[in-house]
């Protein structure tokens, strides 16, 4: 058999359909009345930048965090990369 870890208690908003096996995150804080934990950019600068960061006005902080980083109890999960000449940036989600 499978193991699919989740939430396996079905009274919780944290609850996953297709876990067969309880990994304890029914015990994580939930934040209220959230499905998702928000969306947050990074960036990394790569090769030769010359004087300037090309990174300078790429970061997005998480608008329910105020960071670059996810709440507590939420995952962050890659949504996309995307590299340029001079740098790659990561959007990332949050999710249970």
């Amino acid at each position: 058999m499978n193991v699919i870890p989740g939430c396996t208690d079905r009274n919780l908003a944290k609850f996953s359909i297709t876990a067969n096996f309880d990994d304890g995150s029914c015990k994580t804080k939930a934040v209220t009345g959230l499905a998702l934990g928000g969306i947050y950019q990074t960036c990394e600068p790569r090769g030769d930048t010359l004087s300037k960061d090309p990174c300078v006005g790429v970061h997005r902080a998480n608008a329910l965090t105020g960071k670059l980083a996810c709440p507590d109890g939420f995952t962050s999960v890659l949504l996309h990369e995307g590299t340029g000449p001079y740098q790659t940036e990561y959007k990332q989600i949050c999710d249970w």
